[in-house]
């Protein structure tokens, strides 16, 4: 099996980080894996944690701390092919979004 191509990683919010993927169409199941060091560690026994499975090439990670970085990785599990490795890291900080596109004028 091959690795999970394009995982990215959202800041949503201060307690909320969405991930997405390239789709497998031979894909059952992707499992998503979270550290808070770039480290997921060897691959028949990972170091990272296991936080959850989805079918979609989407997961919304809940459970973070605020201003916190995390790593996270995806794998995948195919009954033919076996497990996939783990995808390239995808990276990024619960903190609150920046607010864009604010303008002030002179008052009249």
């Amino acid at each position: 099996a091959t690795a999970v191509q394009a995982v990215s990683a959202n800041n949503v919010s201060c307690d909320v980080i969405e991930l997405d993927w390239t789709a497998d169409i031979w894909a059952a199941e992707y499992t998503v894996w979270r550290d808070t060091t770039n480290v997921f560690g060897d691959p028949d026994a990972p170091t990272a944690t296991e936080i959850g499975t989805t079918t979609i090439a989407f997961f919304t990670d809940n459970t973070v701390a605020a201003n916190t970085q995390y790593y996270y990785w995806v794998t995948t599990d195919h009954t033919t092919c076996g497990a996939s490795p783990a995808s390239d890291v995808a990276s990024a900080i619960s903190e609150v979004p920046q607010i864009g596109g604010v303008a002030a004028t002179i008052g009249t």
